[in-house]
């Protein structure tokens, strides 16, 4: 089966009063298409800097990424990965329909996007 998201040899670390604290030492794993993947551990052990690595929000010190076969930015750039981050960004005046909206409509998935559409795309997510 092939991977949707591959990690290979990746290292990440960050600064810390003059000094480099590693966060991510030498990851290696894959997570295939259909899989379901879950990257579980106390606070501050990494999980995030994962998730941003996928993302292309940081680059590793050392590895290698791969989503959907290309690399996390170009990924991003072709919409082919995003980034739901824990802190929230909902708009609180819209509705669940009118929030997944506007996130499609910011991502230029269609130009006439229907209210139809959306709950489709909401009652598929559940």
């Amino acid at each position: 089966m092939e991977s949707v998201l591959s990690y290979a040899g990746v290292s990440v670390s960050y600064a810390q009063n003059n000094s480099m604290l590693p966060v991510v030492s030498d990851v290696s794993f894959s997570v295939a298409t259909g899989e379901v993947t879950s990257v579980i551990g106390r606070s501050g052990v990494g999980k995030t800097t994962l998730l941003r690595l996928a993302a292309g929000s940081i680059i590793p010190d050392q590895g290698l990424i791969t989503v959907c076969g290309t690399t996390p930015c170009d990924a991003r750039k072709n919409k082919r990965i995003g980034l739901v981050s824990q802190e929230d960004s909902l708009l609180p005046w819209l509705n669940v329909e009118g929030n997944v909206g506007v996130s499609l409509r910011m991502g230029q998935t269609r130009q006439n996007l229907h209210i139809e559409d959306v709950a489709e795309i909401v009652e598929s997510v559940g």
